[in-house]
């Protein structure tokens, strides 16, 4: 295996807030909606009317202790340096919002990035993934309305409202959804969900998928890939081809491979010439 083009390793995924994302206002603009973006693989939060969430985050919850011994939360996908992560949990499982203590914290986050220390006077918008249990959406509309008291609460699937954000004038489309659990066909006339299906298929699948053949190409490779650098060559070598049945047929002639061809340079630790010249 060549290396040699790609840096992979956490530095590009850990970077939680990516550049040129407008910062937080001081104050919350009053009746402006907050957007929150549930996420089983990112979470992004903003207010109505801004083309870009202000807040990027892993869905992560940490149980830290600092030096003194204090037990606190850190959220994200990384534990704050100088502290001991004791445990970490994501409020998914499998891509359905399951471990509510956890979602409870992540949203305490949120508020408390907005200045809001007592209850939440702005409507929320949340989406979802389509098909969410009845019983899931019933403890969160309790969790929202009794623990913040929000006064307006909208939840939408999330396909439909990346249909309307990219299709503003759109009301009938076929939309596939490739989200990180789970990838949603869906049929929409006049603006409503006419029939769907949702595939247990997903970019966490695809991600494992990806790891087991580079694995399984390379046994002897001596440093042992993680998910994490996985899912960043996913993310970042992967396309969904225009027309596969041309792609298929290029990679026959060795001109067809060059042309997709990558290198990858995978991170190794360095070693010191005068340790290995005494061995």
């Amino acid at each position: 295996m060549t290396f040699s083009k790609w840096n992979v390793d956490r530095s590009e995924l850990a970077n939680e807030v990516p550049e040129g994302l407008s910062k937080l206002k001081k104050t919350l603009p009053k009746n402006a909606p907050i957007l929150i973006d549930i996420g089983s693989w990112q979470c992004r939060v903003g207010y109505g009317g801004d083309p870009n969430p202000c807040m990027v985050f892993d869905p992560f919850v940490h149980r830290v202790n600092d030096k003194n011994g204090a037990v606190s939360f850190s959220i994200g996908r990384n534990a704050p340096q100088g502290a001991s992560k004791s445990s970490s949990r994501s409020p998914f499982d499998q891509g359905l919002l399951i471990h509510f203590t956890s979602f409870e914290r992540i949203l305490d986050h949120v508020f408390e990035s907005f200045k809001v220390s007592d209850k939440v006077s702005n409507p929320l918008i949340i989406t979802q993934p389509y098909m969410f249990p009845e019983y899931i959406r019933e403890e969160l509309l309790e969790m929202l309305f009794e623990g913040y008291r929000i006064p307006r609460v909208c939840i939408v699937p999330d396909f439909l409202a990346s249909f309307k954000f990219n299709n503003p004038e759109a009301k009938d489309g076929l939309v596939i959804s490739f989200g990180n659990s789970f990838t949603t066909i869906a049929v929409v006339l006049d603006c409503k969900v006419q029939s769907a299906k949702v595939l247990d298929f997903g970019g966490s699948q695809a991600t494992d998928l990806l790891l087991k053949m580079i694995q399984c190409k390379y046994p002897n490779f001596p440093v042992k890939m993680t998910p994490h650098q996985a899912q960043y060559i996913l993310m970042n070598a992967c396309y969904v081809a225009n027309d596969y049945k041309s792609d298929i047929e290029a990679l026959e002639h060795a001109d067809g491979i060059k042309k997709v061809d990558f290198v990858v340079q995978y991170p190794y630790p360095k070693v010191d010439k005068q340790l290995e010249a005494e061995r």
